[in-house]
């Protein structure tokens, strides 16, 4: 990788920081796995002490776990961490919808991602599904945390983003569930576009809680999988 050695301190810090939640999110790191922070220093090109910083920071966030006198690990979600973190986000998500419905309704932002919702039903086999797919769910969970103008909202939703997005990754290694979730995407952005706010609350509520069975059915698989 790029060597960070020529930044300040502080941006390297920040740079470090970013390329550890990008390997969590992507599972460069499996959940339980030591980290060596002075491979990682060797491997990114900078002193330890950032990196040392980013594994703190990373663990202030409920992301990596330090014991004394021993290796930071990757934490792992447990089942009822899934729920946990459903029931928050699903808060979070239905107060920003709240908040963002009445710009929303019939808006050229919603309009967009629909029509791209419903070219992304038509891809192939070969086409990159996953990553299209990925990106539609980000956009898509962000209208309205975007959309709402509640700077609380939006700092309670960035607490979460990078839970969120492991899961995410995790949902979208499945493709029946992908697909499952793009046709909810539509259902959902054609009530807003449409007007129908109880439906559309309704469906997002479902969305957001939908996908929980599924991810601790793979988490349970992992668990039990002879390592």
């Amino acid at each position: 990788m790029d060597s960070l050695k020529t930044k300040r301190v502080g941006d390297t810090s920040d740079i470090v920081l970013q390329k550890l939640l990008e390997a969590i999110v992507n599972r460069s790191f499996a959940p339980g796995e030591p980290i060596r922070e002075t491979q990682l220093a060797k491997d990114w090109g900078v002193s330890r002490t950032p990196v040392r910083e980013a594994v703190r920071s990373a663990a202030a966030m409920g992301l990596m776990e330090i014991r004394h006198n021993q290796r930071p690990l990757v934490k792992d979600f447990s089942q009822k961490d899934l729920v946990k973190l459903t029931d928050v986000r699903a808060v979070i998500e239905l107060l920003a919808f709240d908040s963002s419905i009445d710009v929303l309704i019939g808006s050229k932002k919603v309009k967009k991602l629909l029509d791209i919702s419903i070219k992304l039903q038509n891809f192939g086999p070969d086409d990159p599904f996953t990553e299209k797919a990925l990106e539609l769910d980000t956009n898509l969970h962000r209208l309205w945390v975007d959309s709402c103008e509640n700077q609380f909202i939006v700092l309670a939703f960035e607490s979460l983003w990078t839970f969120i997005r492991i899961l995410q990754r995790a949902a979208a290694n499945d493709l029946n569930r992908a697909v499952i979730a793009l046709s909810e995407h539509i259902a959902i952005l054609q009530a807003i576009y449409k007007g129908d706010i109880h439906a559309a609350r309704k469906l997002l509520d479902e969305h957001l809680r939908s996908s929980t069975p599924i991810l601790q059915e793979l988490l349970k698989e992992k668990k039990e999988t002879p390592k």
